[in-house]
């Protein structure tokens, strides 16, 4: 099946600095995405669902003072999602997914040659309407608890324009079904990287180097709400060269 259908998405903000290096803000913004299609075990099969508006709420201080700075924001998404009746076995898009979480990120030139960056997200994800009664208040599939990530550059005194880099990820477990009985497990990566900026003939180049997942860690990366799990990167290694006209 088909549809034709009109939505209007808004937004609004507001942002207030209180002083000079603080930022206050808030702002609310729907999105629109197309409809979930009933999948072929399903009564209705074909089915296309009508569009599907999510809401999402959001507030945080930012602090900025040149070389070190931070933001912490607390944010709520809900969205719509299809699941299949288990009595009926008709797919109705009357499921509603809630987000709520907070996010923090810092940001510094530690020496004049270090630099790091970070951030972490905390995540409460909850299915707070369901198509089938027994979902109800159960964690959606793919919602981590947690994400950390933190990158560090170093440019180093022994080569003159070589900067070193290292990446840090984590996620927390994610549950694959509904019922929250089977899950991938948590993983962390290490990323290496060097760059170089030179200049070649009075044209400026950078050279990049990097191993992605060093330690070649065997991870399951995410799961949609399909459950197609996605497998993680094995270790790979990219070179890079630019160069500016």
């Amino acid at each position: 099946s088909s549809y034709n259908d009109e939505v209007i998405s808004p937004m609004a903000g507001i942002v207030v600095k209180p002083l000079e290096t603080v930022s206050v803000y808030a702002n609310y913004i729907e999105g629109l995405n197309k409809g979930d299609i009933a999948p072929s075990t399903a009564s209705n099969s074909g089915e296309a669902m009508s569009p599907y508006v999510a809401k999402q709420i959001e507030t945080g201080v930012k602090l900025d003072f040149g070389t070190i700075g931070g933001s912490i924001a607390a944010f709520q998404i809900t969205q719509p999602s299809g699941a299949t009746d288990s009595v009926t076995n008709e797919f109705r898009a009357d499921n509603e997914q809630r987000n709520r979480g907070i996010e923090l990120n810092v940001f510094g030139q530690v020496t004049q040659d270090v630099r790091l960056m970070g951030g972490v997200m905390f995540l409460d994800s909850e299915i707070t309407k369901a198509v089938n009664a027994s979902s109800k208040g159960l964690r959606p599939v793919g919602t981590p608890e947690m994400q950390i990530n933190l990158v560090g550059e170093w440019d180093t005194p022994f080569v003159e324009d070589l900067t070193l880099s290292g990446t840090v990820t984590h996620t927390s477990e994610q549950f694959v079904d509904t019922a929250n009985t089977q899950d991938i497990p948590e993983w962390t990566t290490l990323d290496l990287g060097a760059r170089y900026k030179t200049e070649l003939y009075g044209t400026p180049m950078t050279f990049r180097a990097s191993i992605q997942n060093v330690t070649d860690e065997k991870y399951w990366s995410g799961v949609n709400q399909w459950r197609f799990v996605s497998l993680g990167a094995p270790r790979t290694a990219l070179l890079t060269v630019t160069a500016d006209f």
